[in-house]
């Protein structure tokens, strides 16, 4: 954001070319780009998606989790390939806005969401859904609070597509 400041008598105008955001707790290096971001509702934990930048096909990927400078889970654990570790859905239609990123650690299926509903309130749902596969009533989802960045949609030509979500569009 550039911000240009015009001082006249007794008149301060800001002049923004840009959106605001609001600080958002983030687990990405200075380095890599922020394409989803939170503070999970009741917690001092963060979640995270970073990507090397400029993004393409061959930028590394990289969900992490936990307290602000104390990240408890990385994945993928290496950087080559990691996109392909990696399953992006996008569904859209009139007032609804739905975007996946999911991905599998051992017996345990996460997948970060991304929705906008119009007739609810609020609209946005934001968060991280995560499921133990071998008892799928098992899944705890965490919900971010207000502040988010959230990106994922840069991600729909670039991580593989979700074919076994009922949002994706491959």
């Amino acid at each position: 954001m550039k911000a240009l400041l015009l001082l006249s008598a007794t008149v301060i105008t800001v002049v923004c070319s840009g959106p605001i955001q609001a600080a958002v707790p983030s687990h990405c290096s200075a380095e890599e780009m922020t394409l989803f971001s939170c503070q999970i509702e009741q917690s001092a934990k963060v979640v995270s998606l970073c990507a090397s930048q400029p993004l393409s096909k061959a930028s590394a990927l990289a969900y992490r989790f936990g307290k602000p400078g104390n990240i408890e889970l990385e994945f993928p654990k290496t950087a080559v390939n990691s996109i392909e570790k990696f399953r992006f859905a996008h569904y859209f239609r009139y007032q609804v806005d739905r975007k996946t990123l999911a991905f599998n650690i051992g017996h345990y299926h996460y997948m970060l969401f991304d929705y906008y509903e119009g007739e609810e309130t609020p609209p946005y749902g934001r968060g991280i859904l995560v499921t133990d596969t071998r008892h799928s009533d098992k899944t705890v989802s965490l919900l971010c609070r207000d502040e988010v960045v959230a990106e994922l949609p840069l991600l729909n030509d670039i991580v593989p597509c979700d074919a076994g979500n009922a949002l994706a569009n491959c």
